[in-house]
């Protein structure tokens, strides 16, 4: 999977002219004739010999040169796109996939189980670094941004947010979220993963046993600012909530099993966006974080289709072992702070989701090559 990496090109320094170019192509559409001007000028003072904008360019040539900067740009577009982003991650930076519908799996913790299989057919080539390297026009990428696809979490934090990763090994469990409770699902027992069968069965005891608790996970929907006061204030009523977090935070991935039916394309968005239904549909949201493009996410769904409708594994497997542990569930000791922080955490998004209106068009009078024929970009002009 990385084998490119250290032989891939390196993000190139634009010339500080033709960064000045290229900004005053950006902001003209914008401004006014006189503005327009005005900013010309300015632009052209800063990019002049002995300029500010000189000694600024030979730091960012430094920083390109330096070994410990693979890419130049990179912790900061990540820092300032998404990070030290303040706004709520849902609806803001967050974005989803919807499955194709699966008519031989109505049962909704078989086809759960289904799907989990075959994510962690996908986890096990990212975490032996078997998965091959994507290309674009037979150039491979990079694909260091697969290392935080699972095991790893974006965690709240003052000004500036940060991802942390855990190990493969001695993380080998999900989180499935159930009417707001958490559970903890080992998917590794005695060296052995389980199949599907198995694994349907545990997601059928989640619906039987899960019960209303207090939503917690609403927490991470609100501001980053308040949600890293609300995760602290957790932290500190109880050694019980650190663990949880952890065990949250360490998980492969989250499965949601919720009770929404959606039908319309309309119904299905919001339910993804706002992931597992209580009928047959299902889908994945994901954060942007580290994840920029959005190329690992499409690869892992594109594949989790075609191993499920292309019958690539083995789902049918009856065997279930008599020694599997029941699921988990995650409990958390909340004072009045941490009651008070979700009911305000809850009101926060019903505000903001109530103040979006969403329609799906599936469009499909042309695509991405005729905008590219009129040399434009397909994401600008889609957004």
């Amino acid at each position: 999977m990385l084998r490119f990496e250290d032989s891939l090109p390196r993000l190139p320094v634009p010339a500080l002219e033709e960064t000045g170019k290229r900004y005053l192509k950006s902001v003209h559409p914008l401004l006014t004739e006189s503005e327009f001007k005005k900013t010309s000028k300015a632009v052209e003072e800063f990019i002049r010999p002995g300029g500010e904008g000189e000694p600024l360019q030979k730091r960012l040539l430094a920083r390109a040169a330096d070994p410990k900067h693979v890419n130049w740009l990179y912790e900061w577009w990540n820092d300032a796109a998404y990070l030290a982003y303040r706004d709520p991650v849902v609806p803001y930076v967050s974005y989803f996939y919807s499955y194709r519908d699966d008519r031989h799996r109505r049962n909704p913790a078989k086809r759960a189980a289904a799907i989990t299989t075959s994510v962690l057919e996908f986890k096990k080539q990212v975490d032996d670094g078997s998965l091959e390297p994507e290309y674009l026009r037979k150039e491979p990428m990079a694909m260091s941004s697969y290392q935080y696809m699972f095991n790893a979490c974006r965690i709240p934090a003052d000004k500036v947010d940060y991802p942390v990763t855990y190990p493969a090994q001695g993380n080998e469990h999900i989180i499935v979220i159930r009417k707001n409770q958490f559970f903890k699902l080992p998917t590794l027992i005695n060296g052995q993963q389980l199949n599907t069968s198995e694994l349907q069965q545990q997601f059928e005891k989640i619906y039987q046993n899960a019960e209303k608790v207090q939503p917690v996970g609403v927490l991470t929907s609100a501001n980053r600012d308040f949600w890293t006061t609300a995760r602290k204030n957790l932290t500190k009523a109880s050694a019980v909530n650190q663990a949880a977090l952890e065990a949250i935070q360490s998980a492969s991935f989250a499965v949601c099993l919720d009770d929404a039916s959606p039908v319309t394309l309309e119904e299905r968005a919001h339910s993804y966006w706002h992931v597992h239904r209580q009928r047959e549909r299902h889908g994945w949201l994901h954060g942007r974080t580290q994840h920029d493009g959005r190329h690992p996410t499409h690869r892992l769904n594109d594949y989790v289709n075609n191993m499920i409708f292309n019958n690539r594994l083995d789902y049918s497997n009856p065997e279930i072992r008599s020694t599997l542990p029941d699921p988990q569930p995650i409990q958390f000791e909340l004072n009045k702070q941490a009651l008070d922080d979700i009911a305000t955490a809850t009101h926060a998004f019903n505000t903001v989701i109530g103040q979006h209106e969403l329609r799906v068009q599936a469009f499909q009078g042309y695509g991405k090559g005729l905008i590219k024929k009129f040399k434009c970009s397909p994401d600008a002009t889609y957004r």
